[in-house]
């Protein structure tokens, strides 16, 4: 995606398959990437470096499974 951050195109990812769970993954955890990331649709927003084991947790969980 280069010239764009992840957040740009979610909420075009959101309109056209709103039933699709999104989980974003970033280097930046800080409250303002937070925010627009959930305010944009994310279901969850992962920090790098990622744990495998809350990985899937979550990718469960916001698919609608028993986490």
């Amino acid at each position: 995606m280069s010239g764009m951050s992840g957040l740009e195109p979610l909420p075009k990812a959101k309109a056209v398959r709103p039933d699709v769970p999104i989980i974003m993954i970033t280097a930046y955890g800080d409250p303002e990437t937070k925010r627009q990331a959930f305010e944009n649709g994310a279901e969850a927003l992962l920090t790098k470096p990622i744990d495998s084991r809350r990985c899937a947790v979550r990718s469960t969980a916001a698919s609608g499974g028993a986490a």
